[in-house]
C-alpha cells in the first residue's frame, strides 16, 4: 500500500431545494467530517464529483468562498479551471492533496448531449505487478483433432469395450486420459495471471507482437520515421482491439433468452469472487472435509435426541396406483443433443476437458451412450462416478471467512456422471407429470415454478381467505442444512410407496444415494 495506494472518492451534492430539505450549511457540517476521515487514510487521495458550487463566481458567491476555504484549510487543491456546465458554471471538480501529483492534463468537453462536461485527465499510478502461479499446463490449442480422434478409435474403449459397467467406466477414464497425455501432456510451468479477455485471439496476439517489434525498432534507432510508424501501428492495433471486444460482447447478447442475458450481465457487473479461507487452518482440505462430515453427523444425532411426540404424528399412509419400474434406453442421437447443450465446464476428475470432448464427440459417443444405458438399465450408479471434488464457498460476502460455518460445500462431478443424471431426470419428471403425482405445492426444481410463483401463491391464498372473511395464519420455517438432514432410507421408502418407483429404477436410486 503506502504511497502506491490511491483512494478515489466520488461525491454528488444535490442542489438545495424545499423538496429535498438540503442546504449548504448541512454540507459544510458533514463534508469536513468526511475530509478528516480521508486524511487519516494512507496513500494518495483523489476526490471527484458534482459539488454544485459556482466556483466560476468566487468573488460574490459566499458558498463558493467557504468551500475553497474548507479545501485550503485541509491542504487540498481543486484542479478544474474551465466551466463544466452548459450555462458557463464550474460545478464539477477534481480535488487532491497539495503535495500529491496524482492527476495532470485535465481538460473538459461539452460535446456530449449531457448538460455537464466530460472531465478527462491522466492519473499517475504505478502499474500493479503481475501475479505468477505455478501450474500444470496442457496446450489444448495445439491438439490435432484428427490425430486425437484416431488415437481414441485405436484405444480399447472402442476396439474392445468392457461389458461390465464399472470396468467400462474405468476403461473410459483410463483410455481418454492416456490419449490426452499423448497429444497434450501436462507440463509444469509458471504463468502470469492477467485479466480475463476472451476476445483476445491469435490474430490480436500477432498484432501485439508486431507492435512491440515496431516499438523496439523505434527505441533503438530514435528516428522520427520509426516513431511515426510505431504510432500509426499503435492506432491500428487499438482499433482492432476495440472492434474485437465490441464484436465479442455483441455476439454474447444477441439471440439469447432472458435467463442467459441475466447471467451474462451478472458476470460483467459482479466480477469474479475469490474465496478467502480461514487463516488458522493448517491443512484446509482435510479440515474442511472433516468439518462437513462432522456437521452432517451432528445434525442427525441432534435429530435423534429430540423427544418423540405422543401420540406419534406421521403422514397418512399413501399408496400409488401407478408404477415406474425401469428407465428407457436412449439413443446416441439423444445423448449427442444433451452433450452439446451442456455447459462447457470442466472438473479435475474428468479424463479430458469438456471442450475437447465436444470436438471429438463422434468417436466417444458410443461408449458414453453405453455407460448411460448400462447404468440406468442395470439399476446401478458406478462408484467411480459418485466421487466428487468439493470446493468450500463462502455463503455470503458479508460472512466471516475465519469461521468454517460460513462456508458451504460445492460438489463437482465428472461430466459423464452429469450425463446419467440428465437422462434420468426428464424420464422421472415425465412419469410424475403424466400420472399427476407431482406434489402440487412444490416450487423448487420444477420447470415453470420459482420463488416468485411460490410468493404469488401464498399471497393469493391469504387474499382469498381475507376476502372470504376467514382468519389467515402464515407459519414459516427455516431449516438449517435442510438437504443434509434428509434420511436417504426414508426418501427411498417414499419413492416406493408414494410415487410408485420400483424395480431397477428404485435400485438405481438406491445405488445413487448410497456409497
Amino acid at each position: 500500500c503506502g504511497s502506491t495506494c490511491l483512494c478515489i472518492v466520488a461525491v454528488y451534492r444535490p442542489p438545495p431545494s424545499k423538496k429535498n430539505g438540503l442546504s449548504a450549511d448541512i454540507f459544510f457540517n458533514e463534508f469536513p467530517i468526511i475530509i478528516e476521515n480521508l486524511a487519516a487514510l494512507p496513500g494518495r487521495l483523489l476526490v471527484v464529483g458534482d459539488f454544485n458550487f459556482h466556483l466560476d463566481n468566487v468573488s460574490t458567491n459566499r458558498d463558493a468562498i467557504l468551500f475553497l476555504d474548507l479545501l485550503d484549510s485541509n491542504n487540498l487543491i481543486q484542479h478544474v479551471e474551465t466551466p463544466t456546465h452548459n450555462r458557463g458554471h464550474l460545478l464539477d471538480l477534481v480535488i487532491t492533496r497539495n503535495s500529491d501529483t496524482v492527476i495532470s492534463d485535465i481538460s473538459s468537453s461539452l460535446q456530449l448531449p449531457s448538460d455537464h462536461a466530460v472531465i478527462t485527465g491522466r492519473i499517475s499510478v504505478p502499474r500493479p505487478k503481475s501475479t505468477r502461479m505455478f501450474v500444470n499446463h496442457r496446450k489444448l490449442r495445439n491438439i490435432d483433432l484428427c490425430a486425437f480422434a484416431q488415437s481414441i478409435c485405436a484405444s480399447s474403449i472402442i476396439t474392445e469395450p468392457c461389458s461390465d459397467l464399472d470396468s467400462l467406466v474405468h476403461q473410459y477414464n483410463t483410455d481418454l486420459t492416456n490419449v490426452l497425455d499423448m497429444h497434450a501432456p501436462a507440463r509444469p510451468r509458471f504463468v502470469t495471471l492477467r485479466p480475463h479477455a476472451p476476445w483476445f485471439d491469435d490474430s490480436l496476439r500477432e498484432a501485439k507482437a508486431k507492435k512491440r517489434s515496431y516499438e523496439r525498432k523505434y527505441r533503438s534507432s530514435g528516428l522520427e520515421i520509426d516513431k511515426q510508424i510505431f504510432r500509426d501501428y499503435c492506432n491500428s492495433y487499438y482499433r482492432c482491439l476495440n472492434d474485437a471486444k465490441t464484436s465479442y460482447h455483441r455476439n454474447r447478447f444477441s439471440n439469447v433468452d432472458q435467463r442467459s442475458l441475466f447471467r451474462e450481465v451478472e458476470k460483467m457487473t459482479s466480477g469474479k469472487r475469490t474465496n478467502i479461507f480461514p487463516s488458522s487452518l493448517v491443512d484446509p482440505a482435510d479440515q474442511f472435509l472433516t468439518y462437513f462430515n462432522d456437521k452432517i453427523c451432528n445434525l442427525h444425532s441432534k435429530l435423534c435426541e429430540l423427544p418423540v411426540l405422543e401420540p406419534n404424528i406421521y403422514l397418512p399412509p399413501c399408496t400409488c396406483s401407478s408404477s415406474f419400474s425401469s428407465f428407457l434406453p436412449v439413443t446416441e442421437t439423444y445423448i449427442k443433443q444433451i452433450v452439446l447443450k451442456s455447459p462447457t465446464k470442466f472438473c479435475e476428475l474428468d479424463p479430458i476437458q469438456t471442450v475437447v470432448l465436444k470436438q471429438c464427440l463422434h468417436v466417444v459417443l458410443t461408449p458414453i451412450t453405453n455407460i448411460v444405458n448400462l447404468s440406468l438399465g442395470g439399476g446401478s450408479m458406478p462408484d467411480a462416478l459418485k466421487v466428487s471434488q468439493l470446493a468450500p464457498v463462502l455463503k455470503k460476502i458479508s460472512m466471516d471467512p475465519e469461521d468454517m460455518s460460513s462456508f458451504r460445500p460445492i460438489s463437482n462431478l465428472q461430466f459423464i456422471s452429469k450425463m446419467i443424471e440428465r437422462v434420468a431426470s426428464p424420464q422421472l419428471i415425465d412419469y410424475l407429470m403424466e400420472n399427476k403425482i407431482y406434489p402440487n405445492l412444490q416450487s423448487a426444481f420444477r420447470k415453470g415454478y420459482s420463488t416468485e410463483t411460490a410468493l404469488l401463491r401464498v399471497q393469493n391464498d391469504l387474499l382469498e381467505a381475507l376476502d372470504s372473511g376467514h382468519q389467515a395464519l402464515l407459519v414459516m420455517l427455516d431449516f438449517s442444512a435442510a438437504f443434509d438432514t434428509i434420511d436417504h432410507q426414508i426418501l427411498l421408502g417414499h419413492l416406493k410407496s408414494r410415487f410408485g418407483i420400483c424395480g431397477t429404477a428404485l435400485s438405481w436410486f438406491r445405488s445413487y444415494l448410497t456409497s
